[in-house]
Parts: structure tokens; C-alpha cells; sequence
């Protein structure tokens, strides 16, 4: 796997196995020392961490890093990192850190990680707030929301889910963007397989925009779609492809 493609699914393995509802990936700030591939908070604010390695060469360059060898420097109340099956193993793990491992559908936890209880939550706030910044500087006056409702029973804290949020982010004013006024905040849809988008929800889309489109971890082609998965065998290119990192 590329570390492009690691990244991804780190990201979505804490927004929905883990339950973070908040995630930050291959975010690049000057405000903070450490740069995370991949970390989310809990609304109780414990954070977690987590390191994507596509190669042995970077782990081991990663070990040299100051807010690495002092650990009360570092982010993430817990830290992993994410390589393919095999590049890494349990004893290469720092002291307190996790190994994780991709699986045919999401990530299976080879070692936990311990609580790291000394961490730097200064760089975590700020970190947030470069975050919101570029959400407000970006000049978006709203965020819209339309809901799929769901005609069975999810998982939920207080009430059962019933319905999945679609959340549509401009840059720039959303009036010069959309084409009808007409799209309603809700709609219903069979339920598909796990992951999968409803076709109702690509009318909506082109019903709002004349795109480009694109779709991220598409399960098949689409006309006048731009769509990237690896059930295609089209992915983005990693950083490493570009030769960057």
C-alpha cells in the first residue's frame, strides 16, 4: 500500500470504527513541530495518533525525531503506527506506542497502544486552530447539511441513527455555485452495501453543481465522474510517487 492510501484508511478506521469525530489527516502547518500523518479526538478529548510508514527506511528515520525520543513532546494520548502486514513487527515499537495493521476491510490492532498520560496538548490545540483557521479564511459562510435517512436501525449513544449527514463545504460563496434551489435537506434511499454511496445522492450532487465530480474509494466507474478506488485500481498518487516526503 502507498502511504497516500495508508493515510485514508487510518482516517476512516477512527472516524468509524473508532468513533473520533474529529479527524485531521496529512494536515501541513508551520504552527506545530510535529506533523501527523493521521490524528482525531474524542469528545472527551483524549486524542489519537497514528503514524502511516510505507517503507522500513521511513519508520526508522521517523525514530530520529525530537518529539519522538521525548515522548511528553509528542501528540496523542495513544500513538500507533499503520504499515502493511509484515514491514513491521511488535518489538520494533517504541515504548508505549501500538502496531497497527491494514486487513481486507479496515485495521486490526496488532498491539495496543498504552495512555500517554505527559503529552503535548498545546501543540494538539494548536494544531485544532490552524485547522479552523483555514476553514474560516477560506471565506465559507456556510455549512449545509442533508441527511440520508437510513430505513433501519444504526448504533447511537442517546437515540438509534437513522440517517447518515452529508455535509457540503464551499470555497467562496455557495450562491455562485449551485444551480437548483430546489434539492430538499433529506432524502430516502435503499440501503446498498457497507460504505457505498446511493445513487440518489450522485443526482443531488449534479442537481447542485455543474462539477467537476469526483468520488474517493469508488466501488465502480460512473459517467462524467472522475472516480479513484482501489476496488478500480485507480488511486491517488502517494507523496512518496511524487517525491516529496
Amino acid at each position: 500500500m502507498t502511504h497516500a492510501e495508508l493515510v485514508a484508511l487510518a482516517a476512516r478506521w477512527l472516524r468509524v470504527a473508532r468513533r473520533h469525530p474529529v479527524v485531521l489527516s496529512d494536515l501541513r502547518t508551520m504552527a506545530t513541530n510535529e506533523q501527523p500523518d493521521v490524528i482525531g479526538w474524542m469528545n472527551s478529548g483524549f486524542s489519537t495518533l497514528i503514524e502511516c510508514k510505507a517503507s522500513r527506511a521511513d519508520f526508522l528515520r521517523d525514530a530520529k525525531k525530537g518529539f519522538r525520543r521525548d515522548t511528553e513532546r509528542g501528540m496523542g494520548y495513544e500513538r500507533y503506527y499503520l504499515a502493511p502486514a509484515g514491514l513491521l513487527v511488535e518489538a520494533d515499537m517504541p515504548t508505549g506506542w501500538g502496531l497497527l495493521a491494514p486487513t481486507a476491510q479496515s485495521i486490526r490492532i496488532v498491539r495496543k497502544s498504552a495512555p500517554f498520560m505527559k503529552r503535548s496538548e498545546g501543540e494538539e490545540r494548536r494544531l485544532l486552530v490552524n485547522a479552523v483557521r483555514r476553514v474560516t479564511e477560506a471565506d465559507v459562510p456556510d455549512l449545509v447539511f442533508s441527511s440520508l435517512v437510513r430505513r433501519h436501525f444504526g448504533m447511537g449513544r442517546i437515540v438509534r441513527g437513522a440517517h447518515e449527514t452529508c455535509v457540503i463545504a464551499t470555497r467562496g460563496r455557495a450562491s455562485k455555485l449551485v444551480e437548483n434551489l430546489d434539492v430538499r435537506s433529506s432524502f430516502f434511499a435503499p440501503v446498498g452495501e457497507h460504505s457505498e454511496k446511493p445513487d440518489a445522492f450522485f443526482a443531488i450532487v449534479e442537481r447542485l453543481s455543474k462539477g467537476p465530480y469526483v468520488e474517493l474509494f469508488s466501488r465502480r466507474q460512473r459517467p462524467g465522474w472522475t472516480c479513484l478506488g482501489s476496488d478500480l485500481g485507480t488511486t491517488l498518487v502517494s507523496r512518496d510517487a511524487r517525491g516529496s516526503r
